[in-house]
């Protein structure tokens, strides 16, 4: 309990940071937003992505920048997931708030002219030509560059900039001049930190690109080869990375059943529950949720009279133990922490779903074809949760995250938050 009061006064102190942060880089942070948005494109929840995200990266980042050497980020995302402008974003901060010298260039900005790569498509492949895979990049440049602003004695320099608009670099004059050593260097890319693959994974077509024009796989392993040598050596010069995942997916609204203890069946899909937009915290309940398989042995011994009286063979707990197992052991290691209201005993848990029943009875006393359980239903009916549940005393409190433990009227009476 001691470490989570530590940790709410920490959170609490974090947040304060976070709000003055905030309110010292809004205003810049909100214009180039503008600057980004169309009247058709808009960017939604934009505040809370600077409060929630962006200004607590740059609290790490400047805790790691070292002002004697320039911190070299790396961030990678595919394309049109916002990389120019979260990295552009991060800028803001950073020299705002942080008062930090940062520089920001994209991978982009490295592309081999286009002389370069016609002659490159003629030597090795046509799609070459194309801009972008690696192999496309002046590799040469990118690491002179990298050499240079990490030298005691730091002298300007100039890089380039590439206009894709003419699929070509910019003349001289327009490049970018990096007079002031930076402290921190933001390099961006779609494919900033790619590794290579195995070489047999190549061999199948992912595309009718790749099926159409490079049936011997000549494109595929020059740039699989050079991530693994050039670009992979490009990256080790990097101090952290930073990846823009994209959905795989765009969220879909979902029909998930619910269950109608009065008449022991679903209820009609009409009834179920809809789930519009994607919950940032899901909240999945049950009375067996986490529970752990046994060992064999410990099936053979019968602990109550309905296993006594119908599962003399022990087919019923061997094939409800082998589920566990393997079925829910899969769908319980998708949770991401565990939390497990621990009563006192078995016998106080009975006592409590005759109470539940007895509520279903008077709220459904009015319907027909109601399978409301008398007590003695009740009693049988938690014989078969017996096994597991008094399994759940002895084990869960040894893994769950959080144990709430309950005393006799049913109310939390004490917390225990695991470390781990």
């Amino acid at each position: 309990m001691v470490k989570i009061i530590q940790w709410i006064r920490k959170s609490k102190s974090s947040m304060k940071l976070t709000d003055k942060c905030f309110d010292k880089v809004k205003k810049n942070c909100l214009k180039f937003i503008k600057s980004q948005e169309t009247k058709a494109d808009k960017f939604k929840n934009k505040e809370r992505m600077i409060k929630s995200f962006l200004i607590p990266l740059c609290f790490w980042i400047s805790k790691k920048a070292d002002k004697k050497r320039p911190y070299f980020v790396g961030l990678a995302g595919g394309q049109g997931t916002g990389k120019t402008t979260i990295s552009s974003l991060i800028k803001i901060i950073l020299i705002k708030y942080f008062k930090l010298k940062v520089f920001r260039i994209s991978i982009d900005d490295f592309y081999k002219t286009r002389k370069e790569r016609l002659s490159l498509s003629n030597r090795i492949h046509p799609i070459l030509l194309t801009r972008g895979v690696p192999g496309t990049h002046d590799i040469k440049m990118m690491l002179n560059f990298f050499r240079k602003v990490k030298s005691k004695k730091f002298k300007k320099l100039k890089l380039p900039t590439f206009n894709k608009a003419i699929d070509d670099r910019f003349k001289k004059k327009y490049w970018y001049n990096l007079n002031d050593k930076p402290d921190v260097i933001i390099f961006e890319g779609w494919c900033v930190g790619a590794k290579s693959e195995k070489n047999n994974s190549l061999k199948k077509t992912i595309n009718s690109m790749e099926k159409a024009k490079d049936q011997k796989q000549i494109w595929r392993k020059y740039v699989n080869q050079q991530l693994k040598s050039e670009y992979k050596n490009l990256y080790s010069q990097l101090n952290c990375l930073i990846y823009l995942k994209a959905k795989s997916k765009q969220f879909k609204k979902l029909k998930l059943p619910t269950f109608n203890k009065a008449t022991d069946d679903r209820f009609n899909k009409k009834y179920w529950y809809e789930l519009k937009d994607k919950p940032d915290v899901i909240i999945f309940e049950g009375w067996c949720v986490g529970a752990k398989s046994e060992k064999i042995n410990t099936l053979k011994k019968t602990i109550n009279s309905m296993e006594k009286a119908k599962d003399h063979n022990q087919i019923w707990r061997k094939y409800v133990n082998q589920q566990l197992k393997s079925k829910y052991k899969n769908l319980y290691s998708q949770l991401n922490c565990l939390i497990y209201l621990k009563a006192k005993n078995f016998s106080l848990l009975q006592k409590w779903r005759l109470k539940q029943e007895r509520k279903l009875w008077l709220k459904n006393r009015t319907s027909s074809n109601m399978k409301i359980m008398s007590r003695g239903d009740v009693i049988n009916f938690m014989q078969t949760y017996q096994r597991i549940t008094q399994n759940m005393f002895r084990n869960m409190p040894k893994y769950a995250s959080i144990i709430l433990n309950l005393n006799s009227n049913h109310q939390i009476k004490s917390a225990v938050y695991r470390s781990k």
